[in-house]
């Protein structure tokens, strides 16, 4: 199974959460990359809580798209009314320059942990409040079409956020990305 990429869950294909707490708060090995859920294909999260730990530097909350290759093109995600608490990243894709296809992350909570994702067609980024931590929204694709809409959050002013695409239609309103990080080419 891919070595379990440490996750207290690992799928192999695409996979479903409900209902679901993960405490990892007393993990203590640092320099570890401890995940509380990884999945190889496509994951739909819904009203979960994620606690990480802070002597443990490396971790996912959720982790999708890891060890797909290029399968991952046709991942998506959806991750809803959840709450993140103290995840170096409470979100990402599997962080190898390859985009999913589409991620939706809507009503969640993120204390001291940030949001990490990439995709071709889509991301849905709307009420959720966030700390901190940061949201970083990517595309790799040379020609991305990618459509990015960040709207109704509260997230903090001292936030660093940025929208990173090339080109990309985005939609944003007044509480969602308040600081401008970058205004260079389609980066917010």
């Amino acid at each position: 199974n891919d070595n379990n990429y440490l996750a207290a869950f690992r799928f192999e294909a695409d996979a479903t959460v409900i209902d679901l707490t993960i405490d990892m708060s007393e993990a203590q090995a640092a320099g570890t990359q401890f995940r509380a859920i990884s999945a190889k294909g496509s994951i739909t999260v819904d009203n979960c809580t994620f606690i990480g730990s802070t002597a443990v530097s490396n971790t996912r909350a959720i982790i999708f798209g890891e060890g797909a290759g290029a399968a991952i093109g046709n991942v998506t995600a959806t991750i809803t009314n959840s709450t993140f608490i103290n995840w170096k990243r409470a979100i990402t894709d599997n962080e190898n320059a390859q985009d999913a296809k589409a991620v939706t992350i809507t009503g969640n909570s993120f204390t001291n942990a940030s949001v990490n994702v990439s995709a071709t067609e889509s991301v849905v980024f709307t009420g959720n409040e966030a700390d901190a931590s940061g949201v970083v929204i990517t595309s790799y694709a040379s020609a991305p079409s990618i459509v990015v809409t960040a709207t109704g959050n509260t997230l903090d002013a001292s936030m660093s956020n940025s929208i990173q695409t090339n080109p990309a239609n985005v939609t944003k309103d007044s509480d969602a990305f308040t600081m401008m990080v970058a205004n260079v080419g389609n980066k917010y």
